[in-house]
């Protein structure tokens, strides 16, 4: 499953001092980030939410969330965020 959007992955600190993007996470991982409030809720939240829920029906996927520029590199693997167990 892959989100394109315009920005280069998910992000903790999003537009903040220390900002970073992370590249691969677990579900786990990336639950107690949404749970921590670290995704805002207009913004990555609900891309981070609909990821999970997809994962927790299809265990045996991965999500991909990264920039529509670099859609064939986050289709890869190469670029953005992949959520994954």
């Amino acid at each position: 499953f892959v989100f394109l959007t315009d920005v280069d992955g998910v992000a903790l600190n999003w537009q903040k001092p220390g900002q970073r993007f992370l590249g691969d996470v677990t579900v786990p991982q990336i639950h107690a980030y949404a749970d921590a409030g670290e995704f805002g809720h207009d913004d990555m939240e609900p891309k981070v939410r609909a990821a999970l829920r997809f994962l927790e029906q299809r265990p045996d996927r991965v999500v991909r969330i990264g920039n529509i520029r670099n859609a064939a590199a986050v289709v890869r693997g190469e670029a953005g965020t992949c959520i994954h167990y």
